[in-house]
């Protein structure tokens, strides 16, 4: 759980910081820099599914679920490449697989429609 909430941070830090540094308008720049990692971690929170550490606002079944995950998570090694920054794309990757290889139980129950 530690691991995944990490991740989350991680990932929202990461597309802010790519807003922020590929952007030079002001209004675009902020909209990339803050809105975009607010939007996500909206997202994030309230699409949820039942049983998956507290009720949701809008309950959504698992393969959903890992689909918003996944996005979230491409959406952040995206910006992680696009800074130039592979290193740390790569390193998200491989953090990212080991989460879910971690939490086989609940990947598998997404992965199936039992959650």
């Amino acid at each position: 759980m530690v691991l995944r909430v990490a991740l989350e941070l991680a990932a929202l830090f990461a597309v802010g910081w790519w807003g922020f540094a590929t952007n030079s308008d002001g209004l675009i720049r902020i909209a990339t820099g803050l809105l975009l990692p607010l939007a996500m971690a909206t997202c994030w929170g309230v699409f949820r599914m039942a049983n998956d550490g507290g009720a949701p606002v809008v309950e959504i079944g698992g393969r959903a679920r890992l689909q918003l995950e996944m996005g979230y998570f491409a959406l952040a090694v995206a910006s992680l490449v696009g800074l130039g920054r592979l290193d740390l794309a790569i390193g998200l990757v491989v953090l990212l697989t080991l989460n879910y290889g971690l939490d086989a139980t609940r990947t598998l129950d997404m992965l199936t429609g039992r959650r």
